[in-house]
Formats: structure tokens, sequence, C-alpha cells
């Protein structure tokens, strides 16, 4: 469950405790731990976007996260 609309990406922390999934059509990121055996645990974290960038008028009306990646060190989402 990616709480968003469009879900795009996701990335695995390097640790291997977290995930990460980047929703395009909603404009969020939501984070979850995972469980020992590999299943989504409870929820982390979740961002939702609400800035976007109308370069070109009226292409854009919302924000689009395309994407997620972990830092090497982990501690930092992208």
């Amino acid at each position: 469950p990616s709480e968003g609309g469009g879900p795009c990406d996701i990335a695995l922390s390097p640790d291997g405790k977290l995930v990460a999934a980047a929703n395009y059509g909603g404009g969020s990121v939501i984070v979850y731990r995972l469980r020992e055996d590999g299943a989504l645990g409870e929820r982390a974290g979740f961002f939702q976007h609400t800035r976007f960038t109308d370069v070109f008028p009226g292409r854009q009306k919302a924000p689009h996260a395309h994407g997620v990646t972990w830092s090497p060190d982990g501690r930092l989402l992208l």
C-alpha cells in the first residue's frame, strides 16, 4: 500500500530495514519498516509534497515524485 496515486519507484535502504516508494501521481513518498521475514511492517514515514514548479504554464498542476534513493550511509532518503 503506497498510500498515493501512481507508485513508480521503490528503494531498499542499505541496511535492508526500510523500503521507500515514490508516488508520481500523488506527489508523495512513503517509508515502511521491513520485518525480519521481509514483509512490510509499520509505516515509518510519509511525506506529501505540496510545492511544484510551473515552468511551462498549464503543464503541471501538482507535484510529482519521480523516484526515491537512499544515500550510501542510509541516513538520507532522496
